[in-house]
């Protein structure tokens, strides 16, 4: 599959239309149908990072050359260190650390915790 099609295989699977994605990542709604529609339609570094980053995924997965990477390394130092002060569990921390609002994850132990909490009251059974 080409990267316009992983784009659109994405875009679909978390129910965007064209527009959320053009307004989520910056980049024109054109041109995102362009790449969608074009299979050999080239896209700079800078679009596709846009585009990977708003659709919480990385270019290499979009060029279908993702590089696996170790779970330690994508724990956030912040979320570490959150972790360790309130005794997460394995589990916990990387279902933390898989994370993303509009492509970005919480940048403070404050962040993490915030986010934790929420999880923890809205999955509470009563």
């Amino acid at each position: 599959m080409n990267i316009g099609g992983k784009i659109k295989e994405i875009r679909e699977k978390k129910g965007w239309t064209v527009t959320q994605l053009a307004e989520t990542s910056d980049v024109s709604k054109a041109y995102i149908s362009q790449l969608e529609n074009s299979p050999d339609k080239k896209v700079s570094a800078d679009i596709l990072f846009k585009i990977a980053n708003a659709l919480g995924t990385t270019m290499g997965f979009l060029m279908g050359k993702e590089v696996p990477v170790s779970k330690a390394g994508d724990i956030p130092v912040e979320l570490r260190q959150f972790a360790e002060k309130n005794n997460l569990t394995q589990e916990e921390i990387e279902m933390l650390a898989g994370i993303k609002y509009r492509g970005k994850q919480p940048q403070t132990e404050k962040d993490w915790g915030f986010v934790y909490n929420t999880i923890k009251l809205a999955t509470q059974e009563d």
